[in-house]
């Protein structure tokens, strides 16, 4: 039995397999404890699971499995690219925020599974061999670019649709009423106000531009959804804008790694995305 591990460990898609595998029950192991013993945040636990299962990988994957040495630059290039992938996936498990903690941990593990990347890429899960990326410059730059420009439009539609997700059920309270009045009485009796929400303390807030933010678009399209894709739109001109400020700043495959991130942190938080909503 040992003779067989022992010829069966000299194939290196069996270490690569192996270290693989563990890799991704580290992932799962973690995230679980993590849930069980301390909080349950899927988020949370699938970000130090990642972590820990990047961690042995990468090492696993270099020391062992190409036997090679270590390069911390390639380290932190993928880590950068693999974590904006988890971010991916983790937004797509918020979509189904109403099962199980542990069901959505195991889809955003099979979602980073899944996704092209982990095909020409490093992952916490995979790893080429460090020689072979030398040696290979300008594929591994056709790869990046490729994988680059797919999860940067899974990122922007991702985040798009889970603006309108927000959009269709938000809760209306009397801020949301009252810009909707102000809206319809200006559109439909040309009644334009010049002074915005009725405060707790000091009366009306001074200022009419709500109302033109709400009543201008219903000129266009009498539906309450009008000033919601309004700002939407204003939105996404905020995020071209920021994105080629990065540009502007960044160079080569940086730019390519900060504009991942910037989509992360901006496009994808959870905290803006509410924000084209009433």
């Amino acid at each position: 039995m040992t003779n067989l591990l022992d010829r069966l460990l000299q194939f290196r898609i069996v270490r690569f397999a192996l270290t693989g595998g563990l890799a991704t029950a580290i992932h799962v192991s973690v995230a679980f404890l993590f849930l069980h013993f301390i909080k349950e945040n899927v988020f949370l636990a699938n970000v130090l699971g990642f972590s820990l299962a990047f961690i042995f990988s990468y090492f696993a994957q270099t020391l062992l499995v190409f036997k090679n040495r270590v390069n911390w630059g390639n380290a932190l290039r993928f880590f950068i690219v693999q974590f904006g992938a988890l971010l991916v996936a983790q937004g797509i498990s918020e979509i189904f925020s109403d099962l199980n903690s542990y069901l959505r941990v195991i889809m955003v593990v099979l979602v980073l599974l899944s996704l092209p990347i982990l095909s020409t890429r490093c992952g916490p899960f995979q790893h080429h061999n460090t020689k072979i990326i030398e040696s290979n410059i300008m594929s591994l730059k056709l790869n990046f670019d490729r994988t680059f420009t797919w999860l940067y439009a899974l990122g922007f539609l991702l985040g798009l649709g889970f603006c309108f997700i927000y959009a269709q059920n938000q809760i209306l309270t009397g801020d949301q009423t009252q810009m909707l009045y102000k809206g319809y009485l200006g559109a439909n009796q040309g009644t334009w106000l010049n002074f915005g929400n009725a405060a707790s303390a000091v009366g009306n807030v001074p200022g009419s531009l709500s109302t033109w933010l709400i009543g201008g678009p219903l000129l266009v399209w009498n539906s309450p959804w009008s000033p919601m894709l309004l700002l939407i739109v204003m939105r996404v001109v905020s995020l071209l804008l920021l994105d080629n400020v990065i540009k502007t700043v960044f160079a080569g495959q940086n730019c390519q790694l900060a504009r991942l991130l910037f989509l992360a942190l901006y496009w994808l938080n959870l905290g803006f995305i509410r924000q084209p909503t009433l």
